[in-house]
């Protein structure tokens, strides 16, 4: 308790003395102020200190600790700030230490946030060979903690500290290598990273890597996380990826949003999937559309307009079909719809006992996702919006609409959150 107290009150002046310069003692009658820049030697003594409690056998106090030197960082000189990355990296990389290695790895993440930009160079240099280690790591959580703080680093001086920069291959491989990882935590947060790294990338690095991704996704490997990792890249420089490209990309995408697939609870031919391997299926599936509507929506809003205009037509036509992707509900004609009111009560009860089953279905996403990407549609032919009114497409089951009938023929979309979207996109 006296360990934990005596770094709680430390954290405290340190606190008040980085933003005021000074740090005040009360006492009972007494007091006295301390004012000025702390010199290096004093330091030294308080870093070595904290840092000495990051092995305390008190999981409250290493927390403290940990919390302490997050308010160091931006007080103290570059060579402490490097002591404290090498430490932090050592507590993160440890095996034996995983009770607190999300404590460590917030820490970590807290300093490639906080500390000042001119040390973001050689803080650069001392964390990426380790963290390139540590996600070769057999451990998933040493894996995942890495991939975390790398994407913060990136994120912060990935264009800007040399050390960095000269690193960008060796991250790119390391992180396209766990795309293959058979955790899916581990593609997930692989493909954030990546994203965050296309941003930074040069162009020859730019097109090996989604030349590396198409590939993948091409000889059927795990399309959801590399897909998601491409919507990803296509949201931060999809104004980067050329007519070949996207010739690529957009086909890939379409393939999964087949518009004879968009199943509703009013087809006469019910394919629902009942088992919970199928619903498992369902749901996988599920996620690489939304994806691909995501990615949709930024290719059309962030791409030059004339090299994705070719595939507008069959993006409003998966769009159209799928923003009625309703395969465990049934809307019923208009007749049906009518409730008399002395039956409204036997109507509620009757889908009371659905809750459950609703609460498991995530197709409203997939809904979502596509009349977000029609919207972006719409938005980038603000210029000759008739043809949204006026030309036909052909959706599914051998039915033909316009964007604006269909939309008004889902203003009675039941999910809120898509119902808000059909209004706005209308």
């Amino acid at each position: 308790d006296e360990r934990y107290m005596a770094t709680s009150d430390l954290c405290e002046v340190i606190k008040r003395y980085s933003s005021s310069g000074a740090v005040q003692y009360h006492q009972q009658q007494s007091s006295y102020e301390s004012c000025g820049k702390v010199d290096a030697a004093t330091e030294r003594r308080i870093c070595t200190a904290v840092l000495s409690l990051l092995k305390d056998k008190s999981n409250d106090v290493q927390a403290v600790a940990v919390k302490t030197l997050g308010v160091l960082l931006t007080t103290v000189q570059e060579e402490q700030v490097l002591e404290i990355a090498d430490s932090l990296t050592d507590q993160v990389l440890d095996s034996s230490k995983s009770e607190l290695r999300d404590v460590y790895a917030i820490g970590l993440r807290t300093l490639c946030k906080t500390v000042p930009a001119p040390m973001g160079d050689r803080v650069s240099q001392r964390l990426v060979a380790r963290l390139l280690e540590g996600m070769s790591s057999i451990d998933e959580n040493i894996c995942l903690a890495c991939l975390d703080i790398l994407t913060d680093l990136l994120s912060r001086f990935g264009a800007t500290a040399a050390s960095l920069t000269r690193q960008h291959e060796p991250i790119l491989n390391k992180s396209l290598q766990q795309l293959n990882s058979a955790s899916h935590l581990i593609r997930k947060r692989a493909g954030n990273a990546i994203g965050c790294l296309s941003g930074v990338l040069s162009d020859t690095l730019l097109v090996r890597m989604v030349e590396s991704l198409l590939s993948q996704i091409e000889r059927g490997a795990d399309t959801r996380a590399l897909i998601r990792t491409m919507c990803t890249v296509a949201g931060v420089v999809g104004h980067r990826l050329g007519k070949t490209q996207i010739d690529r990309i957009l086909p890939i995408f379409l393939s999964f949003c087949k518009p004879d697939d968009a199943f509703t609870g009013d087809d006469e031919d019910d394919r629902m999937m009942d088992d919970d391997d199928n619903q498992e299926a369902m749901s996988r599936q599920n996620e690489v559309r939304e994806s691909c509507f995501n990615g949709f929506e930024s290719f059309v809003l962030k791409s030059h307009v004339e090299l994705v205009e070719p595939h507008l037509d069959n993006i409003v036509q998966g769009a159209l079909a799928y923003m009625s992707y309703d395969p465990n509900y049934s809307y019923g004609n208009d007749e049906e719809d009518e409730i008399d009111e002395e039956d409204e009560d036997d109507y509620e009860d009757e889908f009371e006992d659905d809750d459950d089953d609703e609460d498991d279905d995530d197709s409203w996403k997939v809904r979502r996702a596509a009349i977000r990407a029609l919207t972006a549609v719409v938005e980038s032919q603000k210029h000759n919006p008739s043809l949204l009114w006026n030309k036909v497409y052909k959706v599914r089951l051998g039915k033909s609409t316009t964007v604006a009938t269909a939309l008004v023929g889902r203003f009675k979309e039941r999910e809120e959150n898509c119902r808000v979207d059909v209004i706005d996109c209308f």
